[in-house]
């Protein structure tokens, strides 16, 4: 009787840690697909960035970069403009607002948030 008890408690035990590492593993999955879509926003961010930089009256764009799409619209006139993007992937869409301003030839993130 005590094994069949230590048996059951066993299977019990052996049934609820595979729960639990289906579990940690879609965890796993989700928190990769949060980093690739948050790397392909600064990926954007980063050659908007540039294309303004190399070209000040850059108004908007639509590109493909590292395996997400990129819509950009800048908006702004002066030394401050500002900088909506969008990524969209398969795994999700993230978007984003960033405030730059023009020094010279260098162009300075003032600052930036994303839309989840």
């Amino acid at each position: 009787m005590t094994v069949l008890v230590i048996m059951g408690l066993i299977l019990l035990f052996m049934g609820l840690g595979s729960l639990s590492s289906i579990s940690f593993g879609k965890l796993g999955l989700t928190v990769a697909k949060g980093i690739k879509l948050r790397s392909g926003a600064d990926s954007c961010l980063e050659e908007a960035l540039l294309r303004i930089r190399n070209d000040w009256h850059y108004s908007h764009e639509s590109f493909s970069l590292d395996g997400v799409n990129c819509q950009i619209a800048v908006s702004g006139n002066g030394i401050e403009k500002t900088i909506d993007f969008e990524v969209v992937s398969d795994l999700g869409t993230i978007g984003g607002t960033a405030l730059v301003k023009r020094r010279g030839f260098s162009v300075n993130l003032v600052k930036m948030s994303l839309n989840e």
